[in-house]
């Protein structure tokens, strides 16, 4: 969320744990940017980050994921599922573009590598990066 406003996304709140219990657990919630988990990050009431996890005796891999452009249609499509459901999923999930916000994917990384940087240190952000 401190990323986001640092690239100026307004309205950047973090969902609670309260707010993602008593978050709708329907079909549309079975496409990531459906649903809501706690401290994934909306703007507005539309979710811009999604969080996801898996945790093992070794570890716990934790991933985000944030969309630049959301494009709710082709994933109803994809999911084959129809236009209600795509124009539900719109209403819940967002790109930054869509939310008012230009950087692009290297504005958005340098961003997060700033916080990141700035709370776990220089370490946490050094080394190579896949391409695009």
């Amino acid at each position: 969320a401190e990323a986001l406003r640092a690239i100026d996304a307004v309205d950047v709140r973090v969902v609670g744990i309260a707010e993602a219990r008593e978050a709708p657990r329907d079909e549309v919630a079975e496409a990531c940017f459906g649903g809501l988990s706690p401290y994934e990050v909306l703007v507005g009431e539309r979710k811009v980050v999604g969080l996801s996890q898996v945790r093992r005796r070794a570890g716990t891999l934790l991933q985000a994921g944030i969309a630049l452009r959301f494009d709710a249609p082709r994933l109803a499509r994809l999911m084959g599922r129809d236009g209600s459901f795509a124009a539900t999923l719109a209403g819940r999930a967002a790109g930054l573009r869509e939310s008012g916000v230009s950087a692009d994917a290297d504005g958005v990384v340098g961003a997060v590598d700033a916080v990141l940087a700035e709370r776990l240190g220089p370490a946490a952000v050094q080394g190579d990066r896949p391409g695009p």
